[in-house]
């Protein structure tokens, strides 16, 4: 009697993972804990995990998808992070459900400028399935969509080359010199993400009849499929993403939250004390609240630890002094310390440890 071959081949192999991650206790309920753990101050994550389970429950139930959404949130308000977030859970629970990235701007009339579809869509012919399931991001899909002026009125074009990828596509990439392998994205869920800035701008300037607008009325916007038409889009295009999802301007509350996780993080990565005061926290503040979002906040804090951390680095300390203390004000400045009490006592177990594990090494 011949060896029973167990190994699964990709197609099955995917779709148990998909099985067993329905079969969690709480499958939700965990992923959309996980996501607003790493998106802060956003309501519409639940929307955007209950989305992604009904996707998934039907792929694994051999339903037709149609759960394609565009995000549209004001820059540095975690849409990116949002794809990383999700990207990064499927990782852990589905390894084998490809969950990436695409730069729409890459997209013209003619196709991906300086790439073929295989290698855009590489993740999905390397499952080597006919009809793959698979979550992907369309990021600036906000550029493709509003005219550029620049492209002479094409964006229509390439709106109408992206329809022809989305929903029951056909994409074929050259295996070889003589294997052409095409598979269907019937089953694969596409997510739009774009701030669509320009035109928040544009329409808060005409609403306000010439007068300078400000951040909040620029930004503060909840998109429809009117305004997404007004902004640009063809309505098939609109047609492809039933779901429309908006993030909102982050609150005062949010950005204190992500400024003390960053600080958190930022004090493990560095290995020191981070003392902010209050003028430093409203700096933090208005960079938020700006087009660049949390972005631009992150950038100055990672930018001024640093500086204050290679001073310090490079000072002369005492041979006890060995935590540097970085403060955060008009102008950061650090000082080294001792290790206070508690950490005397860490250090002191370590020791032993050490101690312990090099006595046992001998061996006559």
């Amino acid at each position: 009697m011949g060896k029973v071959n167990w190994v699964l081949n990709p197609e099955t192999r995917l779709y148990m993972q998909i099985d067993e991650w329905l079969d969690r206790e709480n499958a939700l309920k965990e992923l959309t804990g996980y996501v607003e753990k790493r998106v802060v101050g956003q309501k519409s994550i639940k929307e955007i995990c209950a989305n992604t389970y009904v996707y998934l429950n039907a792929v694994a139930r051999s339903l037709p998808v149609n759960n394609n959404m565009i995000i549209t949130a004001p820059s540095g308000t975690g849409k990116t992070e949002t794809y990383r977030a999700i990207r990064d859970y499927f990782r852990l629970y589905i390894p084998d459900l490809p969950v990436f990235l695409v730069d729409s701007t890459q997209l013209t009339p003619s196709g991906f400028k300086g790439s073929n579809l295989d290698e855009v869509f590489l993740p999905l012919f390397m499952l080597e399935i006919e009809s793959p399931p698979a979550i992907v991001f369309l990021d600036e899909i906000d550029k493709r969509i509003m005219p550029d002026k620049s492209s002479a009125g094409l964006n229509a074009s390439v709106q109408y080359n992206l329809l022809s990828i989305l929903e029951d596509g056909t994409i074929s990439a050259q295996i070889g010199r003589d294997t052409r392998v095409s598979i269907s994205t019937s089953k694969v869920m596409f997510v739009g993400l774009g701030s669509f800035n320009e035109f928040r701008t544009k329409r808060s300037e005409i609403k306000s009849f010439g007068f300078n607008p400000t951040q909040k009325e620029s930004f503060d916007m909840d998109f429809t499929p009117a305004l997404l038409l007004e902004a640009g889009a063809e309505p098939e295009l609109i047609g492809r993403f039933p779901f429309l999802v908006n993030f909102d301007p982050l609150t005062e509350a949010s950005v204190d939250r992500i400024i003390a996780e960053l600080v958190l993080d930022l004090e493990s990565v560095y290995d020191v004390d981070i003392d902010m005061k209050k003028p430093y926290c409203e700096l933090l503040h208005s960079l938020a609240n700006t087009k660049f979002g949390c972005r631009a906040m992150k950038n100055r804090l990672q930018t001024d630890l640093l500086s204050v951390y290679t001073q310090a680095m490079r000072a002369k300390h005492e041979e006890d002094e060995v935590i540097i203390n970085v403060t955060l004000d008009e102008k950061p400045c650090f000082f080294w310390r001792p290790f206070n009490e508690e950490e005397m006592k860490i250090v002191g177990k370590l020791q032993e440890l050490s101690e312990a594990n090099g006595s046992g090494s001998d061996v006559n």
